[in-house]
């Protein structure tokens, strides 16, 4: 549980200066949304340990703080905080990385429909956008997860 506790206070030591979002991450310099390497993926890990009922309270709170921040003409979510640019839907940007941390709130907190109906609604944004168009980028963070990969085997 050391781990889990270090992520915990890292992402609280992150967000300090945002009172609105109780877990922030970077990576590279950048605050990042996405499952790949950003808050979304950190999110839907630590939903996977048991967390205390504070802990699960930072994460729903950050979860909102994501939900309120959605483009409000598309519905979906920034690449990263602050960022104005309303383009990427694929499993490392956009809707599509937020639904998969929303999904697991919802099956830990089975009783809350608030980040189910969020899931649900970026779902919505997925089936209408479609996959990203730029398949060559998705197939990179594909290629990753082959056996033969280097960053497996």
């Amino acid at each position: 549980m050391h781990v889990v506790e270090a992520i915990l206070a890292g992402g609280r030591g992150w967000a300090s200066d945002n009172p609105a979002c109780p877990l922030m991450y970077r990576w590279h310099g950048t605050r990042y949304w996405g499952a790949a390497h950003g808050l979304a993926g950190i999110l839907h890990v630590l939903l996977h340990f048991p967390l205390s009922q504070e802990d699960i309270e930072d994460v729903k709170e950050t979860l909102r703080y994501m939900m309120s921040n959605r483009f409000p003409h598309s519905g979906n979510y920034p690449v990263s905080e602050g960022n104005p640019r309303d383009k990427l839907v694929q499993w490392s940007h956009g809707a599509t990385e937020i639904i998969i941390s929303m999904c697991k709130v919802s099956e830990v907190l089975s009783n809350d429909r608030e980040f189910r109906d969020a899931a649900i609604e970026g779902g919505e944004v997925v089936w209408k956008v479609g996959w990203s168009r730029k398949w060559d980028l998705q197939m990179v963070h594909l290629e990753m997860l082959r056996p033969s990969s280097p960053c497996i085997g």
